[in-house]
């Protein structure tokens, strides 16, 4: 078994990246561009609000990560 090297996460919060957005999106494994229209369908499907993370709290989350993957 390969020794791993290295690890990347990515996330989002709920709500802030659906399916059309203009930075692309990931569906079945196949990268798509930017759809407007489905966009705003989704965001209409959503059932809550979006969940955006304040920049005064960043830092405390990006902390909290670094510690768990130690």
């Amino acid at each position: 078994m390969a020794k791993m090297i290295g690890f990347m996460e990515t996330l989002t919060t709920y709500g802030t990246w659906l399916q059309g957005d203009r930075r692309g999106y990931v569906k079945n494994g196949i990268t798509l561009g930017a759809n407007v229209q489905l966009e705003k369908s989704n965001e209409e499907l959503l059932k809550h609000d979006k969940i955006m993370i304040p920049k005064s709290l960043r830092k405390t989350v990006e902390n909290a990560i670094l510690k768990e993957a130690e």
